[in-house]
């Protein structure tokens, strides 16, 4: 994944990633993200469900920009995006 991300990383405008994935390895994934200078500008989204809710506070204070819970709608993905667009 993280091999993925260095290819498109130029081209990628929002990561979207389940929780799980995101902060697995103590937040491994998330911190190559936000430690990559090509990389660290792109907003990362958390997804989770309501049984997830403890990995918010974890996931922000690893760096995550927001975060939606599940199940996502298209009003929600884009009043997400429109929010992260005026951050930036």
């Amino acid at each position: 994944m993280k091999d993925a991300l260095l290819l498109e990383g130029p081209c990628t405008d929002i990561i979207l990633c389940e929780a799980n994935l995101l902060l697995l390895n103590n937040g491994e994934l998330l911190k190559a993200i936000t430690e990559n200078k090509m990389l660290q500008h792109i907003p990362v989204i958390m997804i989770l469900t309501e049984d997830q809710v403890s990995l918010t506070l974890n996931g922000l204070g690893l760096g995550v920009a927001d975060y939606l819970m599940r199940p996502v709608s298209a009003d929600e993905l884009l009043n997400l995006w429109t929010h992260i667009l005026a951050r930036s």
